[in-house]
């Protein structure tokens, strides 16, 4: 009868070879599990950052808004529009006898009338306002982490009287109010968020 041996020191770096593997298996694991958290973490934090950035600009053009609302029930804006928009005070494009004719237009047309608050696209008539200088007005806050961290801008323009141009003429008692449309673009600094609104108001 043949008897069977076997090496105990065969036997031995044999599971110590086996333990090692599933070290280095689990180990892997653990490594890639621990990578997809840390990545996982980091996107959420760019998304909480991001939701953060969008709350302060959506705050800084309501600010704004509500500044141009307050100009227009303080001063008497309607003295104060122009055509060029100085100083952020506007005529209404759509008080231009050509506007209705350039609805429908080309940008590359020459009687195209863009609204004054239209974001710049290289269209003839759009003053660009949002980047010429004097021709919109800088909403400025005592509050720090809008000012740090978000920008805006807006225009008042004067949209005409409420009412028929029979009713207003001559000028009754009392006077037909006016209406009034303020525009605020706000953005981060770096531009890459921005949002556009719009109200109006009657005075």
């Amino acid at each position: 009868m043949l008897a069977m041996k076997y090496s105990r020191s065969n036997m031995g770096r044999s599971q110590r070879g086996a333990v090692l593997i599933v070290s280095l298996v689990i180990l892997l694991v653990l490594t890639i599990l621990g990578v997809s958290a840390m990545r996982g973490s980091a996107l959420e934090g760019r998304i909480a950052s991001n939701y953060r950035l969008e709350q302060l600009i959506t705050q800084a053009a309501e600010a704004a808004l509500l500044e141009g609302e307050r100009l227009i029930e303080s001063l008497d804006v309607k003295s104060l529009v122009s055509d060029t928009c100085t100083n952020g005070y506007c005529t209404s494009r759509k008080t231009d006898p050509g506007y209705a004719a350039s609805i429908g237009k080309s940008c590359a047309d020459a009687a195209h009338l863009e609204d004054r608050w239209a974001l710049a696209n290289g269209c003839n008539g759009n003053l660009d306002v949002w980047n010429t200088v004097n021709r919109s007005i800088t909403y400025s806050s005592s509050n720090l982490e809008l000012t740090s961290q978000v920008k805006a801008k807006y225009i008042v323009e004067y949209l005409g009287l409420v009412g028929a141009a029979a009713d207003c003429s001559p000028a009754p008692i009392p006077p037909c109010p006016g209406m009034y449309r303020v525009t605020t673009l706000a953005s981060d600094l770096s531009d890459k968020g921005r949002i556009l609104i719009q109200t109006t108001y009657q005075k």
